[in-house]
């Protein structure tokens, strides 16, 4: 599975949350390159932890910046977030029954989610959050 390699695409013109979705590139790497992870590895559950936490901290941020501008699609927003929790915890259930292939599938979810969520949802503020002129 390759790399997510940050680029200016991925840019959605706030400073403080392009910083966060970089850090979450850089921990999603470092999770990928570790040949450690199995289903019943503690390396597994140290990481599912940092990165829900971390996830949590800027979905936090993000949704606290849109509601303090007004974003009208704030709800939605929330909803998509709610989805990645939902996934979340059911994926770090998977682990407690040992489930095999829960490595490769949040492996898998994490990648495809972030990529997509940065390119598709947060782009939909990019052009809301400059017209206040946030940076």
């Amino acid at each position: 599975m390759g790399k997510l390699v940050w680029d200016e695409s991925y840019s959605v013109g706030v400073k403080a949350l392009d910083k966060q979705h970089r850090l979450v590139f850089d921990m999603l790497n470092e999770l990928m390159e570790r040949k450690d992870i199995t289903v019943r590895s503690e390396p597994l559950t140290a990481a599912l932890t940092e990165l829900t936490a971390y996830a949590a901290k800027h979905f936090k941020t993000e949704e606290q910046l849109m509601k303090e501008y007004g974003y009208p699609a704030l709800a939605e927003h929330v909803k998509k977030h709610m989805q990645f929790r939902m996934k979340i915890i059911e994926l770090s259930n998977d682990t407690l029954y040992h489930k095999e292939t829960v490595p490769v599938e949040l492996f898998a979810f994490l990648r495809q989610w972030w990529s997509n969520h940065i390119l598709e949802e947060d782009m939909q503020y990019r052009p809301f959050f400059e017209e206040k002129g946030l940076e």
